[in-house]
């Protein structure tokens, strides 16, 4: 009984420990871990364009823009290092009404969008070390408040 509950227990623990090893190998800057995650840890992101600190969010975002019949919509891409130069982002649809690069954010699109409904923006991202490419899609919705 005891053998057992001894190795049953070191089982757990080295099912709890393993992530964590695995985390620490992984050394680098946030970029090189990204350029290491590969095409498939690429997600579409968005932010509602307000007064205060915007930060993109995985799949959906969403806002309350205060007594306004129109509010801009920022459309990214994350989870990839982009300015290595491996990876062609490609937003689809003839929606943005700006496309433009930055430094921190990769390549944005904004559009503008008006209240209580869903504004769905596709982007096709293209390994281009590999030949890989997947059509991500993000959501952006506000409301005026009003």
């Amino acid at each position: 009984m005891k053998s057992f509950l001894k190795w049953g227990i070191s089982a757990v623990f080295a099912t709890i420990a393993a992530p964590a090893l695995a985390h620490e190998d992984a050394t680098g800057t946030p970029a090189e871990l990204a350029q290491l995650a590969g095409i498939e840890s690429a997600r579409a992101a968005c932010y509602i364009d307000t007064t205060s600190w915007d930060a993109a969010t995985p799949d959906y975002c969403s806002a309350i823009v205060w007594w306004q019949r129109q509010a801009t919509a920022v459309f990214s891409v994350i989870g990839l290092d982009q300015a290595s130069g491996r990876y062609q982002i490609t937003y689809l649809d003839n929606k943005c009404s700006r496309v433009w690069y930055t430094t921190q954010e990769g390549w944005l699109c904004s559009r503008t969008i008006g209240p209580f409904r869903d504004y769905t923006q596709r982007v096709q991202v293209t390994d281009l070390q590999t030949g890989q490419s997947v059509i991500l899609s993000a959501i952006a919705q506000y409301e005026t408040g009003a």
